[in-house]
């Protein structure tokens, strides 16, 4: 993982509440950062835009 990858890490887990290691534990299954982010988001049951996510 490198360091953008890592930055993006720590963006994801501030934007969903959840802590690194969990979505370390998902990038290692998946390999995709983006793919993490969508399954949050179904998880959620919702999508925000970035303008929403930077008002949280």
């Amino acid at each position: 993982m490198g360091s953008r990858d890592k930055l993006a890490l720590k963006a994801i887990a501030g934007a969903y509440g959840i802590f690194n290691e969990e979505i370390k534990k998902r990038y290692s299954k998946t390999g995709d950062l983006g793919d993490v982010t969508f399954e949050l988001d179904r998880r959620e049951g919702k999508s925000l835009t970035m303008k929403e996510r930077r008002k949280k």
